[in-house]
């Protein structure tokens, strides 16, 4: 063992140029110089020595946590309040741009109950305006009609919202909106009398 030791001392003498006394292991930062031929020797310095031939080793003390350096960048309260509103606001974009796309693809159903008539100039129901209450295998269709989006000056038009009562189901010709009808063309005759009958059956409207 003294001869390994011996041989290891004389070994970080030459590659390290220390004392040869230091009972350091290999490899550790010896804090003085022997200068090659002469007995004088000197203390160097920690960083690395005149022309770069010798440079200190350094090792991280023992129980001595060094701090980490973290990439991520702190979070301040302005940063929160955008995140929280990107948040908020992310669910509500997203569905607007599919429901735009949806739309702009022909991908859409008219929820109106009023839509535009294949007549210019004219409105009629909207047969699928129950399927989104009660799905397509169980909506009734409103009764056929063709409107004026305006009445005229001399028309008095009124409109009949119900159910099946209402609408005069099983036969509308002989329910209650074309009775009314005909009492009000009775009672007033220099008038054009117009009972618009929007009930659906099975659909509160």
């Amino acid at each position: 063992m003294d001869g390994l030791e011996g041989s290891q001392r004389w070994l970080q003498k030459q590659l390290l140029g220390n004392c040869g006394k230091c009972t350091r292991k290999m490899g550790s930062n010896c804090n003085q110089v022997t200068f090659r031929g002469s007995s004088r020797t000197r203390s160097r310095p920690e960083s690395a020595l005149a022309g770069g031939k010798l440079s200190a080793i350094k090792r991280p003390v023992p129980g001595v946590s060094l701090p980490v350096l973290s990439s991520t960048r702190r979070s301040t309260p302005r940063r929160r309040r955008w995140f929280k509103f990107a948040a908020i606001v992310s669910p509500f974009l997203l569905l607007a741009v599919i429901e735009c796309s949806l739309r702009l693809a022909g991908h859409f159903r008219p929820t109106a109950f009023w839509i535009p008539s294949p007549y210019p100039g004219e409105w009629m129901p909207n047969p699928q305006f129950a399927s989104q209450f009660v799905g397509s295998s169980l909506a009734r269709m409103p009764r056929s009609a063709r409107v004026q989006p305006s009445p005229s000056t001399n028309t008095l038009r009124i409109l009949v919202f119900g159910e099946s009562a209402a609408l005069g189901d099983p036969e509308p010709a002989f329910g209650v909106c074309r009775f009314l009808e005909a009492l009000l063309e009775a009672r007033l005759p220099g008038k054009r009398i117009e009972v618009i009958n929007t009930a659906i059956t099975a659909l509160n409207s």
